[in-house]
């Protein structure tokens, strides 16, 4: 299972299942648009290897 990690915003720090991301641009719903992050980068978690997004401006 594929997991993401949050980078700044109101989810900062959040890991959660890529299942929950309603498109490959931004992140699922509530405030804070999220993408991301091009290059990918993939970050180490306690919940595993993670794909990193970050805040969209």
């Amino acid at each position: 299972m594929l997991l993401v990690f949050h980078g700044g915003g109101p989810r900062h720090g959040e890991v959660v299942p890529a299942a929950l991301m309603a498109s490959s641009v931004l992140a699922y719903e509530g405030p804070g648009g999220y993408q991301r992050l091009e290059p990918g980068q993939v970050q180490n978690t306690a919940e595993g290897p993670t794909e990193v997004w970050v805040v969209r401006d």
